[in-house]
């Protein structure tokens, strides 16, 4: 009789787990199912893309699912192809950071009409709003529009009076650069202070010093700069050590240059993103997806504060 009593006991309850399993729509087959996803790179080359890749790596692993890692080598046309092959080779999901979010829209209902879901993570899909469109399974991204908001608050912070204030672009094509500085330079202009410059330095340490010291050579009472990317900003304070300049820099990312530069008194301060963080959970949203769980909202955001001197302890670097 006892032995009976535990059989009924251990039958009752994986009855009530296939229950709830067939409640929400998921099978314990679909739990355990390894899926094929593919990721979408911007461009391998650059650290903050490289910390994506690794986190949608790294969560795949995890959760014991196969990761695709396409490299998109900072180009529109590499990602529009790259759509096809994932589209050829089948995959069960595509993960992608759009280069170009005018294109997106394209590149997402192709892939939506191959019946493959996919989600944009960091780069919103579209021009328009943050919303995306329709055939997206979701997206997790920043507000890359507020993030110049961020940037210009700190700025006012450490600068006053107007002047003249300059940009250090990222690489030129890519959907952040002109979404970052948007409300920068209106909420500077507010302020009384003109942005009298703006060049690219490619999202990299040495071209940002060579952008920073074009623009003080032709406007050597620069009083700010506000680089695109900490390793960007990095090299500006290198340029702005080298002529003497009493310019401020302030930079975006959290990069771990950034952070140490901080610390070092060298960049003021930035805007803390989490790359790795980020792809790690828009990982761990596709895999729910695939397998039933519709996520509660289809456009995300995270958290991404300003950080300075006095709080560097809020941002934990991730690239």
């Amino acid at each position: 009789m006892k032995r009976h009593h535990i059989l009924s006991l251990t039958l009752f309850a994986a009855l009530v787990v296939t229950g709830a399993s067939a409640a929400s729509g998921v099978t314990h087959a679909q739990q355990n199912k390894r899926y094929r996803i593919a990721y979408i790179a911007e461009g391998l080359q650059y650290p903050y893309s490289a910390a994506l890749a690794k986190g949608v790596k790294a969560e795949g692993k995890a959760l014991g699912q196969k990761i695709i890692v396409f490299d998109g080598k900072g180009s529109a046309e590499t990602q529009a192809n790259l759509v096809q092959d994932a589209i050829a080779q089948q995959v069960d999901a595509v993960l992608i950071s759009p280069w170009d979010t005018g294109l997106a829209p394209r590149w997402i209902k192709q892939l939506h009409a191959a019946g493959i879901p996919v989600a944009a993570v960091h780069t919103q899909v579209g021009n328009k709003n943050f919303n995306g469109i329709p055939q997206q399974a979701f997206q997790l991204i920043e507000n890359e529009v507020l993030t110049g908001k961020y940037a210009a608050q700190l700025a006012l912070k450490t600068v006053s009076g107007g002047g003249k204030v300059a940009i250090v672009d990222g690489a030129a094509g890519a959907a952040a650069v002109p979404e970052r500085a948007k409300l920068f330079k209106q909420i500077m202009a507010k302020h009384g202070f003109k942005t009298v410059a703006e060049q690219p330095g490619d999202w990299v340490p040495d071209k940002g010093e060579a952008a920073c010291q074009n623009m003080l050579t032709a406007n050597p009472d620069i009083k700010l700069f506000y680089a695109e990317s900490d390793d960007m900003g990095v090299g500006c304070a290198n340029a702005i050590a080298s002529a003497g300049s009493s310019a401020k820099v302030i930079g975006v990312g959290g990069a771990k240059t950034g952070i140490t530069a901080i610390k070092a008194g060298k960049l003021y301060g930035t805007v803390c993103y989490q790359p790795y963080t980020e792809a790690r959970k828009a990982t761990k949203i596709m895999v729910g997806f695939l397998n039933g769980h519709k996520p509660a909202k289809h456009s995300m955001f995270y958290n991404t504060p300003t950080i300075t001197k006095a709080n560097l302890s809020r941002c934990k670097p991730e690239w």
